[in-house]
C-alpha cells in the first residue's frame, strides 16, 4: 500500500508563546529564521496564532481602560505587526516575518531586538 503517512509526532516542536516579552519574541524570530520545510512553517503558524492572541488580548485589555492611551496606541500597532507577520507566516516568507516581529519589539519596547534583553 504505498503513500505518505503524516504523524504530530513528524513536527516541529511548538513553543508555547503566552506573552509579547522580548525574549520570547526573539526566541520566535530565530525559530522563523531556522524554518525551512512545510513541517517546519506548519508549526510556526501554530505559534503565530499563539502571538496573535496574546497580542489581540493585549489590546482588548488596554482597551478596558487598563492601560495609558499612549500604551494602547503602541499595543494596536504591535497587534498590526503581529497581523502581518501572521499573513507572511502562512506565504512561506519567514525573513518577511520576522522583520514584523522586530517590529513589535521596537513598537513595544522602544528598541532594536540585539538590545531588547540588555
Amino acid at each position: 500500500m504505498g503513500g505518505i503517512y503524516f504523524s504530530w509526532y513528524d513536527t516541529d516542536p511548538i513553543a508555547i508563546i503566552e506573552d509579547l516579552a522580548a525574549d520570547t519574541l526573539l526566541d520566535f524570530i530565530a525559530r522563523l529564521a531556522d524554518s525551512q520545510g512545510e513541517d517546519e512553517y506548519f508549526t510556526r503558524e501554530i505559534e503565530m496564532n499563539l502571538v496573535w492572541r496574546e497580542a489581540d488580548a493585549q489590546v482588548n485589555f488596554a482597551a478596558r481602560g487598563n492601560e495609558t492611551k499612549e500604551m494602547t496606541k503602541r499595543l494596536r500597532e504591535a497587534r498590526d505587526h503581529v497581523y502581518n507577520a501572521h499573513y507572511l507566516v502562512g506565504a512561506r516568507q519567514g525573513v518577511e516575518a520576522a522583520k514584523e516581529i522586530q517590529a513589535v519589539i521596537r513598537t513595544l519596547y522602544g528598541t532594536t531586538p540585539e538590545s531588547a534583553t540588555r
